[in-house]
């Protein structure tokens, strides 16, 4: 009864139990694969590392698990995941496999589509024309873009996960700056979104900035964008 597919097999490739979930999913009787052998179609691509997984399974290590594709009677592309069990006799001879599988297409699919958006997300953050940070409720900055590490002059290795965003702000600046950031926790519309600050690189240099801030949709993580007015602000004092 399981939604599981379950099949046994001999190590010559000869169908010695399959449930009624695997002959559903297949659209073929228990009669027409017991006792014969039913492959079904791996992908090219996918046929050496099959091979690989199924010559690692040895009495020491009897299971192992790998995922890939198949193509349908229809001509579809359907990714599987398998769970296969090597079976041994007390002398230690192989006499049959076991494989417990299912159907992930839809969650490689949406993997993918993660990861596209991920790759898109990731290439706007680099590539931006401002200074980008995402930081975490404890102010810990998880990413910084490498504008951010040309603005500071720390490298990404000295920010991420070891700095916090207070670390770049001029004293004088700070308490307003946390201010906002407390708005934005408790009542994010009414925090403003943007806002100049004075940054302190690592020489010790002084820079005038823009900071545009705000909360990531689900999240407690904030995505502060920073412009560099500096050269415009001393032009305006002189």
């Amino acid at each position: 009864t399981q939604s599981e597919f379950i099949t046994r097999f001999t190590p010559d490739g000869i169908t010695v139990f399959v449930n009624e979930a695997y002959c559903r999913y297949f659209g073929i009787a228990k009669d027409e694969i017991i006792g014969h052998r039913f492959i079904p179609d791996i992908l090219k691509e996918d046929r050496k590392k099959l091979h690989l997984h199924f010559s690692s399974l040895t009495a020491d290590n009897p299971t192992s698990e790998i995922g890939h594709r198949i193509r349908m009677s229809d001509g579809s592309i359907r990714w599987h995941w398998w769970r296969d069990t090597a079976i041994f006799d007390g002398h230690g001879t192989l006499i049959e496999y076991q494989s417990l599988g299912k159907d992930i297409t839809d969650r490689k699919l949406a993997e993918e589509e993660l990861e596209r958006s991920e790759n898109l997300y990731r290439t706007i953050f680099e590539n931006t024309g401002a200074a980008t940070l995402i930081y975490d409720e404890n102010r810990i900055i998880i990413h910084a873009n490498a504008e951010f590490t040309r603005l500071s002059g720390y490298t990404r290795e000295e920010i991420e996960g070891k700095r916090v965003w207070t670390d770049f702000i001029v004293k004088e600046d700070l308490i307003r700056l946390e201010k906002y950031d407390k708005i934005r926790t408790i009542d994010p519309e009414n925090a403003p979104p943007s806002y100049e600050f004075r940054l302190i690189d690592k020489k010790g240099y002084l820079k005038y900035c823009i900071n545009h801030v705000s909360r990531i949709p689900g999240t407690t993580r904030r995505v502060a964008s920073v412009v560099d007015i500096t050269d415009r602000v001393l032009a305006e004092q002189e």
